[in-house]
């Protein structure tokens, strides 16, 4: 009734009532419109918006609606509209005898006046429940253990930055339990509601759970830290566990390697910067066999028993591995070219990443069956990665502490 009446104004059938559009007052946004809020506090001297448009149209629609008179109906009108209706019901099986009666009941409802209509108040939304809280938080805390390790994303806090508000704010706990407590108080009065506050409390006990012995945020901190290896504080998470020497034990793989490697092909498409993600990459896809590997094995890959990696499963050291995800996520809609110098990226930051850290070997399992030497093999295949890495430590190793020694590079210090 409301939109018909709009309508009907806006057309010029219905006059428009003293008050409504035209006379001063701010015109009201769609915005205002819809929230409820259609006139102004002070109406002076502002246009309305004009009638027909959609804010107005709005305005009419909220306003509350007096009863009325219909239009008049015309013996006409009626006789043309109980002809059709007569069909209709007798084709709707309606019995004959009833037809007449039924149709001078219609009748006479039109001619009733219209009931008063007022638009209903929106209902308010329920408070943040028991669910709520837990999502809440468990995803907080998920993102927390993120930043820890470097995974946080763009505009998150960096890996020092996170540990150290984690380890100030247990410090502060210890050193001020009482202020602990009032802030915990202090939070159950101010949730949205008790089932909400109760939830979040709820994660934070399924997120402890496994490892109470740590306690609170230490907990889920270790959870995520349980797989990495030695070097997470210095120079950002270092991808897998020092996994025992054989070709028994599988290898692994870090579970979010794949998202920051799709970072890292985002950052190349739009020109953004890349350095500290090829360092994630390239700590995810670093792999440690034995107990204080102190040797990098570098060489053609040949699956996972054999080539460089099978050497360093089998004998123990240290490999680069991407795995197929990260690869795929590395070069993903990329050129050949564009891909293979985003991978060189990675594969060159885990070189220097290995060098800076002073381990003993960099070794080539080269297959002297095939090739007479290295630079047999760069010969033959230039354009390979391991040309590549060949070609980057002899022109980089020096700078570094290391000297060439057959198919290695030995550190004997800078």
């Amino acid at each position: 009734m409301a939109l018909a009446n709009a309508i009907n104004m806006a057309s010029g059938k219905t006059t428009i009532p003293d008050g409504g559009p035209g006379a001063s007052g701010a015109p009201p946004t769609l915005n205002d419109m819809l929230a409820g809020q259609a006139r102004p506090t002070d109406p002076a001297g502002v246009e309305q918006s004009p009638p027909g448009s959609a804010p107005w149209m709005l305005d009419q629609m909220r306003r509350p609606v007096k009863a009325a008179t219909p239009e008049p109906l015309s013996q006409q009108d009626i006789d043309q509209f109980k002809s059709v209706a007569h069909q209709a019901m007798l084709a709707d099986g309606v019995p004959a005898d009833q037809i007449e009666q039924r149709l001078d009941g219609m009748v006479a409802r039109a001619r009733q006046p219209l009931p008063p209509y007022t638009a209903p108040k929106p209902q308010s939304m329920p408070a943040p429940g028991f669910g709520d809280g837990f999502a809440d938080r468990w995803f907080a805390t998920e993102q927390g253990i993120k930043n820890l390790v470097g995974q946080g994303g763009p505009g998150a806090p960096g890996v020092f930055e996170s540990w150290e508000g984690l380890l100030k704010g247990t410090a502060d706990q210890i050193n001020n339990p009482a202020a602990t407590v009032i802030g915990e108080v202090r939070g159950a009065l101010e949730s949205p509601s008790a089932a909400y506050y109760l939830g979040g409390k709820s994660a934070d006990a399924a997120i402890a759970a496994p490892g109470l012995i740590f306690g609170g945020e230490g907990a889920a901190v270790s959870r995520a830290l349980g797989d990495i290896g030695p070097g997470a504080l210095e120079k950002g998470p270092v991808v897998s566990p020092h996994a025992p020497m054989g070709l028994d034990t599988p290898g692994s793989y870090t579970s979010w390697a794949d998202q920051a490697a799709a970072d890292l092909n985002h950052a190349f498409g739009i020109g953004g910067p890349m350095p500290e993600l090829s360092q994630q990459v390239a700590d995810l896809s670093t792999h440690y066999v034995g107990n204080d590997p102190d040797r990098v094995v570098l060489g053609r890959f040949d699956g996972q028993d054999s080539g460089y990696i099978g050497d360093a499963r089998g004998g123990g050291g240290i490999y680069f591995d991407t795995g197929d995800p990260v690869w795929d996520a590395i070069t993903n809609g990329l050129t050949g070219s564009d891909s293979k110098a985003l991978a060189w990226q990675v594969n060159e930051q885990f070189l220097r990443n290995q060098m800076e850290s002073h381990v003993g070997r960099i070794e080539y399992a080269l297959d002297h069956s095939e090739y007479t030497s290295l630079q047999a093999m760069v010969l033959t295949h230039p354009k390979s990665f391991s040309a590549m890495e060949v070609n980057f430590l002899n022109k980089n190793a020096a700078a570094y502490g290391y000297q060439r020694v057959g198919d290695a590079w030995v550190y004997g210090g800078e």
